[in-house]
């Protein structure tokens, strides 16, 4: 994944412009189910040609005490 995309595209949960019927997965749901099974996700990602590493971090922990009802 190119490196201005990495972001918008892993960070965005439920904006999918996948074709469902078509294609694997849809709206990021895999990325939150990790949440139930990690501290942390951690995603690096390049792009053929590109010299830049992505990393994109989720703290599942602070997200799940922060959804939590109080």
């Amino acid at each position: 994944m190119r490196a201005e995309q990495a972001w918008n595209t892993l960070t965005s949960i439920g904006a999918s412009k996948k074709d469902r019927q078509r294609d694997a997965g849809f709206r990021g749901i895999g990325r939150l189910a990790g949440m139930a099974y990690c501290d942390k996700v951690i995603f690096r990602t390049t792009f053929p040609g590109e010299t830049a590493l992505t990393v994109i971090e989720f703290d599942c922990a602070q997200l799940l005490k922060a959804m939590k009802p109080r």
